[in-house]
């Protein structure tokens, strides 16, 4: 994790770039619009810094994460390879899902999944599994893993 005078220096760095965007086309700002290469040249000519790369708007997010603990986060997960489990009554057969990770979007790790629950269908059809996540500052989150419909999980802060 990044220290915090790091963290400081992105940060300004990326309200610069921003309140340039804002400046340059306050209309296409307002919608959220792209910018082509040369307009995003001259962006950070007007905001006098270089925009930051996805690596350091990453690593800026885990420092957020860790910093402010929010109370509910949406994550994306990895899972580990499938194992077959047996059943309490002792019938063999199926997979399970054992191990896993939650990260950020550009695949910086937040934290390890504890507890991975079953496959289910909900209400709606799409197949969902109930996790656990152990947070890279010890932090214990709960949540769903949205299988059907992308590799994103919700996660909501666990109480003490």
């Amino acid at each position: 994790m990044i220290s915090k005078k790091k963290y400081e220096s992105l940060r300004a760095r990326y309200n610069a770039v921003e309140q340039a965007r804002e400046a340059f086309d306050p209309k296409r700002f307002k919608k959220g619009g792209s910018y082509s290469q040369q307009e995003r040249k001259a962006i950070e000519v007007l905001a006098g810094a270089v925009d930051l790369t996805n690596k350091e708007r990453g690593v800026m997010e885990v420092y957020r994460f860790v910093k402010e603990r929010p109370d509910t986060y949406l994550a994306y997960y990895k899972f580990g390879p499938m194992r077959a489990w047996t059943s309490p009554a002792g019938s063999t057969g199926g997979s399970a899902r054992v191990t896993g990770v939650v990260t950020t979007w550009m695949g910086d790790k937040l934290g390890d999944m504890v507890r991975i629950g079953e496959d289910y269908r909900s209400s709606f059809g799409d197949k969902r599994v109930n996790i656990r996540v152990k947070t890279i500052d010890g932090v214990m989150y709960s949540g769903t893993a949205f299988l059907d419909s992308g590799d994103y999980a919700r996660l909501k802060r666990v109480k003490k």
